[in-house]
């Protein structure tokens, strides 16, 4: 996913953006990976009382309309498979309520606090 991803689900379409700044922040340490946005939501943390409806249905809006939108992230430590961080949940209902079946995923692989180098 070095360029920018469009992602299908009937007529329409989800522009991930290139996100220089997350793509060049610890390269060596990143995985790419497809999940569906339930998946997402349940290493992500997901509790309903921590989600703006309001933020939700702007990105929905901003996705129907063709605007890029950033991929989502998690940092998972390497030994445990434990989420550390993660960011992108608003991203992953709005693309789920518009019937997105799978979205890009940055992993950032962590060990100790420290990234790891896995490429």
């Amino acid at each position: 996913m070095s360029r920018a991803r469009t992602i299908l689900a009937g007529a329409l379409k989800v522009r991930w953006a290139k996100a220089p700044h997350l793509r060049k922040f610890h390269p060596e340490a990143q995985v790419e990976v497809l999940m569906t946005p339930t998946e997402f939501l349940g290493k992500a943390h997901y509790a309903p009382s921590l989600i703006s409806r309001k933020s939700v249905e702007r990105l929905k809006d901003e996705i129907e309309r063709g605007k890029e939108i950033e991929p989502v992230f998690l940092d998972i430590d390497i030994d445990t498979g434990k989420i550390l961080n993660h960011e992108g949940r608003h991203r992953a209902i709005a693309l789920k309520e518009l019937g997105i079946r799978e979205l890009p995923v940055i992993q950032y692989m962590k060990r100790k606090g420290e990234f790891v180098k896995v490429k």
